[in-house]
């Protein structure tokens, strides 16, 4: 599987696997769609940009290792 351009978007120099981690993290970066990874306990892990918005945080640094239920109830205004 590779990424292909959107219909009207410009065509990519080159193609990339979505196999390889180092893509992945670069379409997920640019999603609008907040992202983000947690470990079994609900502690988040990872996150792309779009989620650090939308839960108000300055960066992944600020939230990494905090549980996600507290970082969503926090950002909508609950608890």
């Amino acid at each position: 599987m590779s990424i292909v351009p959107a219909p009207g978007a410009a065509e990519p120099t080159q193609s990339r696997p979505l196999d390889d981690p180092a893509t992945l993290r670069a379409l997920v970066a640019r999603l609008r769609e907040g992202v983000y990874v947690a470990d079994a306990e609900g502690r988040l892990l990872d996150a792309n940009p779009a989620f650090l918005a939308l839960i108000g945080a300055r960066g992944l640094d600020e939230v990494r290792g905090q549980p996600v239920a507290a970082l969503v109830r926090g950002a909508a205004g609950e608890g």
